[in-house]
């Protein structure tokens, strides 16, 4: 998406550094353990040595670490089908012996980078760890459990839309998910570019989105200066998409030549999230001029359309085809930049004018130009 005067990239996930998180976990079950095993959302881990991930289980009686796995013994699940930069790895402790996951009431799970505390996590109450990567830290309970009856083959998971542990919540027990999303988790609507440029008087913005998840479509708002934003249009979603999408919409902004632009993407349930703005200019022109009235013939009413590349007091008056003013529209100071005035078809005095061709007159510093205008009745 080119141009010319501002291209900004961006990404709709502001992702901190190891942005890694335990997504589901099984540690209970009826009859014997079946399956026991922890699963870990790392977004962007080819970025990392995966040894430097570490996932240590805690004895909640005595707040003692019994069992240390690091990510690189985890099996690679999959790349997640809305967004490729998050992978889903797993390890099963009950075929892995010597630990199994103990039981609760309560224990714990820590996950670390380089010996950095990530996450500390517990079921069944909440303790404080003596020793590991979560010595002297108060664990986080979940608010859920498994227990001696919880069905074989379901797990504790997190549910919701986001692209952090933060965006979802704990849920369950459930059908086990392992390797891959969890039943009703997904990723939103990843924004891969948002552009734009001047084509003349207008302003036409494009952007594409990565994935989409229940995207209704986007408002599309612009402010100028210190003013408040203000919704100028809005532009339909495709719902869901693993595939990108591409998006346009043209704008002819007046009043200026400088204005600045942001999308607020909508999803289906009404909630919704802002990207970052961005600031464009319309193409200058060496001098003012005067555009066609639009529509033209016109009945009350046409729109009047100008530029001016300076700073300037504009004159626009109505002359009937003899030369006589009709009506003076406009004579004052004027910002440079594209402007728009409106003629509702009345004289000076407020009667209607009749039938008939008009001029439409500019008159700025040094120059002026003239257009023909046709009223119909």
């Amino acid at each position: 998406m080119k141009k010319i005067f501002s291209i900004v990239l961006l990404t709709s996930s502001f992702c901190l550094a190891q942005n890694a998180w335990i997504n589901e976990i099984h540690y209970d079950n009826a009859g014997t353990d079946n399956n026991e095993f922890i699963e870990v959302v790392i977004q962007n881990s080819g970025d990392y040595t995966l040894s430097d991930f570490k996932i240590t289980l805690y004895n909640g009686s005595s707040g003692s670490s019994y069992d240390t796995r690091t990510i690189d013994n985890f099996t690679v699940g999959n790349t997640d089908p809305n967004d490729a930069s998050f992978i889903y790895y797993y390890y099963n402790y009950t075929d892995n012996p010597p630990h199994s996951i103990q039981n609760g009431a309560p224990d714990g799970i820590a996950l670390s980078y380089q010996g950095i505390l990530l996450q500390f996590l517990s079921y069944g109450g909440t303790f404080i760890a003596i020793d590991g990567d979560a010595n002297a830290t108060l664990s986080t309970d979940i608010g859920e459990s498994e227990s001696g009856t919880t069905p074989v083959g379901e797990s504790l998971q997190l549910t919701g839309a986001g692209t952090q542990y933060s965006d979802f919540t704990w849920t369950g027990p459930t059908t086990a998910t392992i390797g891959m999303p969890n039943s009703g988790q997904a990723l939103p609507v990843e924004l891969s570019s948002f552009t734009g440029y001047s084509n003349e008087n207008s302003i036409i913005l494009k952007w594409q989105t990565a994935t989409e998840v229940n995207n209704y479509g986007f408002d599309i708002e612009r402010k100028q200066g210190s003013e408040n934003w203000s919704k100028i249009g809005f532009v339909a979603g495709s719902g869901n998409s693993n595939s990108p999408k591409s998006y346009s919409f043209t704008d002819h902004p007046t009043g200026g030549r400088s204005f600045s632009y942001r999308l607020k993407q909508i999803d289906n349930d009404g909630t919704y999230e802002y990207y970052d703005a961005i600031t464009l200019s319309i193409e200058g022109l060496g001098k003012a001029k005067l555009l066609q009235n639009n529509p033209n013939p016109f009945n009350p009413s046409t729109e009047i359309k100008f530029y001016i590349p300076n700073d300037t007091k504009v004159k626009i008056v109505i002359y009937d085809i003899l030369g006589r003013e009709v009506v003076t529209l406009l004579n004052e100071e004027k910002q440079a930049g594209y402007h728009i005035i409106y003629w509702n078809g009345n004289d000076k005095k407020g009667n209607v004018a009749a039938s008939g061709i008009y001029l439409c007159r500019l008159i700025a510093d040094n120059y002026v130009e003239t257009k023909k205008m046709n009223l119909l009745k």
